[in-house]
């Protein structure tokens, strides 16, 4: 069994069973987005689809430097000695398991010392995380690859110890933040979960902005503590952001039906049968999907409404055609566009202030 000593003379001895890390590392959001077309107008929301803790291959590590008895394999038992009044004062959930209300605690007060075995955690973020604890500052990285991070996070949620660990973070956060994604990808989800747990405005309000817009469905946690109601709230706007785009769809189509629009019957009749013809092409209409819209993102939506043709012809000033007819002037263009950015200017993403 290998041994990390982060503190020689510890009376806490960490056991990893079954050390790895801690969430999903699925590369293509796409795999947790697989929404049939059945499935968009039909089913209902399944749990298991928005978060998985399933495991998943491993992911490329850092190297942390610690005093090493002997190497572990990969998946090797593992024990990392540590000391209780380290772990007590900077974790509540240390604090509560060292007292003498639970067995952990009971055994540390009797005998001097205690084993705590911990299953399925990632040990090289483990390390880090004692080795600040414990301040062992030479032996924390000064900079760490967003992966670490993510996982990092994992750790620090769990354990409560956000101020232990403040300076460190606020310290990795700031080197990554200029990698903060413009797409939606993999790496949103982890600015997603990162931003939540330290409370970074700006991150958060991004990654949120980005699911907001791209999201097919409930967005996949990957594993990652990530509030339901974080999740919850994406899934809600994105519901009435769609819904807005065919609402506004079929305002103006009845605006055109009632003579509110358009300069003619030709030109209401050419407007209603493009629009008409251009959304069913693209399924979205007759029928119109409806919520909770599974496999359709706002992002998605907006680019098919966008491409839709312009229809052309040449016609009087009165509607009828001779030798001095030409281009008519009224636009689809002109009445969807307008429609598309006022929407667009609402999905800013959400506010960490919301969420306590």
């Amino acid at each position: 069994m290998a041994s990390y000593k982060v503190d020689p003379d510890g009376d806490v001895i960490l056991v990893f069973e079954n050390p790895q890390p801690a969430f999903n590392v699925q590369d293509d959001l796409e795999e947790h987005e697989s929404y049939t077309p059945d499935r968009c107008l039909t089913c209902a929301i399944d749990d298991s689809d928005a978060e998985s803790d399933t495991p998943e291959p491993e992911i490329a590590s850092v190297t942390v430097p610690n005093p090493v008895d002997s190497e572990a394999e990969p998946n090797e038992p593992t024990e990392v000695w540590v000391s209780s009044r380290h772990l007590m004062l900077a974790s509540p959930y240390f604090r509560r398991a060292l007292s003498s209300n639970w067995i952990e605690g009971s055994s540390l007060q009797t005998q001097g010392s205690v084993r705590m075995a911990l299953k399925d955690w990632d040990l090289e973020a483990m390390l880090i995380l004692m080795n600040i604890i414990h301040g062992r500052v030479r032996s924390v990285p000064k900079t760490l690859p967003l992966e670490m991070l993510a996982r990092m996070t994992v750790l620090i949620d769990f354990y409560g110890c956000n101020e232990a660990v403040e300076v460190f973070t606020d310290m990795w956060i700031a080197d990554l933040s200029s990698t903060v994604p413009t797409t939606y990808s993999r790496d949103a989800v982890l600015w997603l979960c990162i931003s939540s747990v330290f409370r970074r405005s700006t991150e958060f309000r991004i990654s949120t902005s980005l699911a907001l817009r791209h999201s097919k469905g409930p967005v996949p946690t990957l594993g990652l503590p990530i509030k339901s109601r974080i999740i919850d709230d994406i899934e809600q706007q994105r519901h009435k952001a769609v819904e807005r785009l065919f609402r506004a769809l079929d305002n103006l189509l009845d605006m055109l039906y009632h003579d509110r629009h358009g300069c003619s019957f030709e030109c209401r009749a050419m407007l209603i049968g493009a629009i008409s013809k251009e959304m069913h092409t693209r399924k979205l209409f007759k029928p119109t999907p409806r919520e909770p819209f599974f496999g359709l993102s706002f992002a998605t939506t907006v680019e098919s409404i966008r491409r839709t043709r312009n229809p052309e012809w040449w016609a009087t000033n009165h509607g009828g055609y001779s030798r001095d007819s030409r281009p008519h002037s009224c636009s689809l263009r002109d009445e969807i566009d307008p429609i598309i950015a006022s929407l667009e200017k609402q999905m800013t993403g959400l506010k960490i202030e919301c969420y306590n």
